[in-house]
């Protein structure tokens, strides 16, 4: 097998054991007398302070609520910022399993050949060598942050989210705040001195509880069906193999959606590849190059990453820029992208044509899509 390139080093857990080994946040000093739940708890308080925003008056939580999937609670397309009249570019997509999400690199795109015989070693080893490579992983929609740490911090200085100016002003309100003193508890009486430290363990408390058990609970209909002990209805099941089939919906193909011998948990429902889908830009707005303005390749406008689809239900509005409202409204721009009818492609030159659109669907079908959908919430 041809080893997966990575432009960068792992750092978090990924559910694929082919892909590079991950190196974990590291440990402070007082862990180890320290109980393992306290850095979580800590991650909460500052998870959900509205205080940590210029001006006061928006945390985390308000664009990534609990109660829906750690999304925008009032699903809304794009989310205000603290400053007045300021408004975000891309809509609030759900923390839960983010932890899961691998760093930005490179991986076999499976997809891109036609599978070889199960019977045949031989074959599937040849397959194997010749597949291209793909771009995947990476934290925010276009694939910025290697690290929760990184990702964390980004929405404290971006002035269209929390707005702080600086790493000085965050380390000014850490000082301030009532749990201030559990920094010292847990890493020293100079953890809050300067701000690159303030910044880095309150980013380490953020990332921490970003990686409890609450943001992966993996406790769908479809993982007790998994487990054999659930069953679905008929519609359901029909949406299921359309979502499988590769002459039905393939959705599968970029959601994988089957455990795997690799695999180290349940199916995350994403492949971590990017994808432009044709998505016209919202009315008023300037087309968003997505990857591109990170990596600066041609090749990549208008590129997003394959997101998650467990909790799909609870996260409405779709895609980057929150264009549609219901689940119903993706399935119809999967199925009939290339009729026209909803508006021209922001980069039609790099526009995915080999797995979506055109797929004439049925009436049933789509609600049978819809319905299956519906099964991966957690409850």
């Amino acid at each position: 097998m041809r080893p997966a390139f990575f432009l960068t080093i792992a750092l978090l857990p990924a559910c694929e054991q082919r892909r590079a080994p991950a190196v974990p946040i590291p440990t402070p000093p007082k862990a180890l007398v320290a109980p393992s739940s306290t850095w979580t708890d800590l991650g909460r308080q500052l998870f959900f302070d509205p205080l940590l925003s210029n001006p006061p008056g928006q945390s985390c939580a308000s664009c990534h609520d609990p109660a829906t999937a750690f999304s925008d609670p009032l699903h809304r397309a794009i989310s205000p910022g603290a400053a007045h009249g300021a408004l975000g570019n891309r809509n609030a997509p759900t923390l839960l399993y983010a932890k899961h999400i691998p760093p930005f690199g490179m991986d076999e795109d499976d997809d891109a050949l036609p599978p070889a015989p199960v019977d045949d070693a031989y074959a599937q080893e040849v397959r194997e060598e010749a597949l291209p490579l793909q771009k995947t992983g990476g934290l925010f929609v276009d694939g910025r942050a290697n690290s929760l740490e990184a990702q964390v911090a980004g929405p404290l200085f971006n002035p269209l989210e929390m707005n702080n100016p600086d790493k000085a002003a965050i380390a000014d309100r850490l000082r301030a705040a009532p749990y201030a003193h559990r920094f010292a508890d847990l890493v020293d009486a100079q953890a809050l001195t300067t701000p690159d430290s303030a910044l880095h363990w309150a980013s380490f408390a953020l990332a921490t509880f970003e990686q409890s058990a609450a943001f992966a609970p993996f406790a769908s209909r479809y993982d007790a069906f998994l487990a054999g002990k659930e069953k679905f209805t008929a519609q359901e099941s029909e949406g299921l193999d359309v979502f499988e089939n590769p002459k039905r919906g393939n959705c599968a193909s970029c959601h994988p959606n089957r455990p795997q011998p690799y695999d180290v948990c349940p199916p995350l429902f994403t492949d971590h590849s990017y994808h432009n889908l044709g998505l016209p830009p919202l009315p008023g707005t300037l087309p968003d190059a997505g990857l591109f303005a990170i990596t600066g390749d041609p090749k990549d406008k208008g590129q997003f990453r394959t997101p998650t689809l467990r909790n799909i239900d609870k996260t409405a509005p779709y895609f980057h820029n929150g264009r549609s409202k219901t689940l119903r409204e993706v399935v119809d721009f999967y199925a009939d992208r290339p009729t026209g009818k909803f508006g021209p492609a922001a980069f039609p030159e790099t526009m995915e044509t080999r797995r979506t659109g055109n797929l004439k669907l049925t009436e049933a079908e789509r609600e049978a899509l819809v319905a299956f959908l519906k099964t991966l919430d957690d409850r």
